[in-house]
């Protein structure tokens, strides 16, 4: 992939260089094993550079077709997935949940009288009531570690039967809580097409966008492009990075809300075919009509908050920070308020490996982020923005 002059996009070449030397500095300080950034405008590259190392551990450099567990970046491919089939009415977001998951009827909050069907918009903005085990220490989310639901040993069928069995956190509709509602997303896809998540995906999105480094699993030839985080230096542990399930082992379920893999250039591609589709009206994946409705906020005036919502920080959906949530995406929706730079109506989501994108509408740009190095995932996100916009300067459409 060749990029264009800087100057052809409206980006200062000068200001443009302070963001590759920022991240070779965070590599050369030790911050950042390594990372891979992809940044376009009006459809065209403007930079696309290798940082560090693939490889830490044996100083293998990073390659521009490195691969990253994308963790929770998967979601909104899953998300885009969905609402193609909505264009294709197989369905629906005012419908119950359990019409497409029977063994979700009659799933209640505890704190509820009468709890009220999930209905397919709960899970597409996380209003749902379903959590992470993490994120708590009461009852439902001591449930979710009991069950281990994030068991990569487990199928869709057992998923679906331990969710089942646990309480709702929150009455659907009611709170913004972050946890497995792209999961039974993914899982409603594979009931109405009868096929796994990786094939489902690979028809509705990874072979219409030619995605081939997108996947749940890697070839054999492909395991060296793994990009791998600094290991603890007294255990030589991996840090925390929720996978799911070792790259070369095929898993018994397929995480529609963590467990994809893929390279910088191919999640440009899908988000540079959505912004094409969004502004342009190409209608590749969407129609320009349900690409506007996906990346608008959905959420209700008066919703409410889960607990681990501030530790999201500036992923965070809160109108104090400007932002609201979409179908799959954060979103801008206030010109100021928010600590990072960008404009209304841009829209994004990152993984806690270290994965980050963004889609500016507004000037027609598109930035990826790959590393994996969790504990520095919020410090880049916030250099990422900062050295992109001050690099902006204006610029000719296509």
């Amino acid at each position: 992939m060749k990029c264009v002059a800087p100057e052809e996009v409206g980006f200062c070449p000068t200001r443009l260089a302070r963001l590759g030397e920022v991240i070779k500095e965070q590599v050369e300080g030790g911050i950042i094993p390594g990372a891979v950034v992809l940044l376009a405008r009006f459809g065209k590259p403007v930079f696309f550079e290798p940082f560090g190392y693939c490889d830490p551990a044996r100083e293998v450099p990073m390659r521009l077709d490195s691969l990253f567990r994308l963790a929770s970046l998967t979601k909104p491919i899953t998300s885009v997935a969905a609402m193609i089939l909505v264009e294709r009415g197989m369905l629906s977001l005012d419908e119950p949940v359990a019409r497409y998951l029977p063994e979700f009827d009659g799933l209640c909050c505890p704190s509820s009288a009468a709890t009220p069907p999930i209905k397919v918009h709960d899970l597409l903005r996380h209003t749902s009531g379903f959590t992470y085990g993490d994120f708590g220490s009461g009852p439902v989310h001591e449930s979710y570690r009991r069950l281990n639901v994030l068991d990569p040993q487990q199928t869709s069928s057992d998923l679906v039967e331990k969710l089942a069995r646990i309480s709702l956190l929150y009455v659907p509709g009611s709170t913004f809580e972050y946890g497995m509602s792209t999961d039974v997303l993914g899982l409603i896809i594979e009931r109405l097409l009868a096929r796994d998540l990786q094939q489902a995906l690979h028809d509705l999105v990874f072979a219409p966008l030619g995605l081939d480094d997108t996947g749940f699993l890697l070839s054999s030839t492909s395991q060296s492009r793994l990009a791998q985080p600094f290991r603890d230096k007294a255990s030589g542990r991996m840090p925390w990075m929720p996978a799911f399930w070792e790259s070369n082992v095929s898993p018994s379920w397929y995480s529609g809300g963590g467990g994809l893999l893929s390279s910088a250039h191919n999640y440009y591609e899908f988000l540079q075919t959505l912004l094409d589709d969004l502004v342009h009206d190409r209608g590749v994946l969407l129609s320009r009509a349900t690409a506007s409705w996906t990346v608008a906020n959905h959420l209700p005036e008066q919703v409410n908050f889960g607990a681990y919502m501030p530790s999201l920080g500036a992923l965070a959906p809160l109108p104090e920070l400007g932002q609201g949530f979409g179908l799959g995406f954060l979103i801008r929706i206030h010109r100021g308020l928010n600590s990072l730079p960008g404009s209304v109506g841009d829209f994004s989501w990152a993984g806690i490996s270290g994965t980050y994108a963004w889609v500016d509408p507004a000037e027609e740009m598109v930035c990826v982020f790959m590393m994996q190095a969790p504990d520095q995932r919020h410090h880049c996100r916030r250099l990422l923005r900062q050295l992109t916009y001050q690099a902006l300067r204006g610029g000719k459409s296509r």
